[in-house]
């Protein structure tokens, strides 16, 4: 930092603040001089103000961290922060840093051999990740159909039919939270919101292309999927549990999909579904599982018993490939 010390007060200073080492940079010198790099900074643009009147008043960055290229690699993740002066005319600086672990990420691969390259675990969960969520080869449906009961009537049917329309699209952007999920290049749902009437009609018509089947959706159609660890020190990529975080493009297309599904998904859905139904709580289902599982515990004489099973599911879905309904 910069001071009015002299170099033997300075280092009576650092001595007393408990620094172990130190450099001073004369008035001529500099940065580069030292093999030192300016770390940047978040919060307030200056470090020291002299004058409180607008016309006397003067700001400069007085004031930074900095460090070699040693500190930086042994900690990586790293903000100087420069904060709000009190009694002296210079803002004090707030290092806040988060040392490089020496036992990084390692996870095996499908040999069992364990990388800890950056490289490395991104091809990795991108392989794991493809395969997971890629539909394979079942051959027919037919035989599993014939088991489903009807439960869309044609009345249902012809609302799924029916074209979409600007209105459709307009709706759907009226009725999605204003700051989830920006789009791929940043903005947010309330963008759309507050300057639909200049951007709505070209908007629309991009929707419209994609949803009455006129264009493809694959080129919107991008998630960043987020991996949280359902282990302390996880060993593989199935002790992650992935997110899927959707653009607002994609998921405007999804609103207006939902929108036209929502009136008939409490006749076709079995009631032992409580989540994503209008009028049905997941909490209801919690509550169940509870009394089952205090009802095992408390059960203690008898012939006959039950017993829970826990499942961990990594695929916890079927991909049909086939159509939801169709002409």
């Amino acid at each position: 930092m910069d001071t009015k010390l002299n170099s033997k007060r300075m280092e009576m200073v650092r001595m007393n603040c408990g620094f172990e080492n130190g450099i001073d940079i004369g008035a001529v010198g500099s940065l580069g001089d030292c093999n030192l790099n300016d770390l940047d900074y978040v919060g307030r643009w200056y470090t020291w103000k002299r004058g409180n009147f607008y016309d006397t008043n003067i700001r400069e960055r007085l004031d930074r961290g900095v460090a070699t290229l040693s500190w930086i690699n042994n900690f990586p993740i790293y903000q100087v922060e420069q904060l709000s002066h009190s009694f002296s005319d210079h803002c004090p600086i707030l290092l806040d840093t988060m040392k490089k672990s020496r036992n990084g990420l390692e996870l095996e691969n499908g040999n069992g051999r364990r990388t800890s390259s950056t490289e490395e675990l991104l091809n990795l969960a991108s392989d794991y990740f493809k395969n997971l969520f890629s539909a394979s080869e079942v051959g027919s449906d037919e035989h599993v159909f014939g088991l489903v009961e009807k439960r869309v009537t044609e009345s249902m049917n012809d609302t799924f039919l029916k074209q979409f329309t600007k209105e459709d699209i307009g709706a759907a952007v009226k009725m999605m939270a204003p700051l989830k999920a920006p789009s791929v290049d940043g903005f947010p749902i309330i963008f759309f919101q507050r300057y639909w009437n200049l951007i709505g009609p070209d908007i629309s018509s991009y929707y419209l292309s994609i949803l009455n089947g006129e264009a493809e959706i694959a080129d919107i159609n991008k998630t960043r999927i987020v991996l949280i660890p359902k282990v302390e020190k996880p060993k593989n990529l199935s002790q992650f549990k992935p997110i899927s975080l959707c653009n607002v493009i994609y998921k405007i297309i999804a609103k207006v999909l939902v929108n036209r599904m929502s009136s008939v998904l409490e006749d076709c859905i079995d009631e032992a579904q409580w989540a994503f139904i209008p009028g049905r709580l997941i909490s209801d289902n919690m509550l169940i599982a509870y009394q089952l599982l205090h009802s095992l515990k408390i059960k203690k004489s008898g012939k006959k018993g039950n017993f829970a099973l826990k499942l961990d599911m990594s695929k916890a879905m079927i991909v049909w490939n086939g159509i939801f309904w169709q002409e």
